[in-house]
C-alpha cells in the first residue's frame, strides 16, 4: 500500500475528472424547511475553511519559528472538528474516513517535510471536493432569487 500522502494526491487527481460519490449523499441531505441549499452552503464553508487552514499550516510546518507539535495539534484539532461534522451534517462519508486516516498519521509524525506534504495532500483532496460542490451549486439561480426576495433588480449576466 502506498503511503497516505501519495494516496491522497492520487485520489485528488481522480477527482479532477470524476465526481465524488460523497456529493450524491450530500445533495440528498435535507436541512430546515426540507431544503438542502443551506446544507450545501455550510459544507462549502467548512471545506473552504479547511483548505485555507491547511494551506497556512503546511507553511507553518516548514517554518522553524513554529513548534511542529503545535502545528500538528492545531491540524488534528481542526480535522477532528470537520470529521465530527462530515457525516451527521453533510453525509460526507468518504471525506470523514480519509480525514480519520490523516489524523492518525499526523499524530505519529515528527518530521517537518512529511507533515507539510501530508497537509498539502489533504488540502488538495478537500479542495477537489469543494470544487465539485461549487461547480454544481446553482449560484445564478440563488442570486436571482435572493435579489427578488429583497426587492432588488435581478443580477446582470456577465
Amino acid at each position: 500500500m502506498a503511503n497516505i500522502t501519495d494516496e491522497l494526491f492520487e485520489k485528488s487527481r481522480a477527482l479532477q475528472l470524476d465526481r465524488p460519490s460523497d456529493l450524491s449523499r450530500l445533495q440528498k441531505r435535507m436541512g430546515t424547511r426540507n431544503q438542502n441549499g443551506s446544507i450545501e452552503i455550510y459544507a462549502y464553508i467548512d471545506l473552504s475553511s479547511t483548505v485555507d487552514l491547511l494551506f497556512q499550516l503546511e507553511k507553518a510546518a516548514l517554518n522553524e519559528d513554529y513548534e511542529l507539535k503545535t502545528v500538528i495539534k492545531i491540524a488534528v484539532d481542526w480535522l477532528e472538528f470537520i470529521a465530527s461534522r462530515a457525516v451527521p451534517c453533510f453525509q460526507l462519508e468518504d471525506l470523514s474516513g480519509i480525514i480519520q486516516q490523516v489524523i492518525t498519521e499526523l499524530k505519529a509524525y515528527d518530521d517537518r517535510k512529511k507533515t507539510a506534504d501530508l497537509l498539502r495532500a489533504t488540502e488538495h483532496y478537500v479542495s477537489q471536493i469543494r470544487y465539485w460542490l461549487d461547480l454544481e451549486f446553482p449560484w445564478p439561480e440563488v442570486g436571482s432569487a435572493y435579489a427578488a426576495a429583497k426587492g432588488d433588480p435581478p443580477p446582470n449576466p456577465v
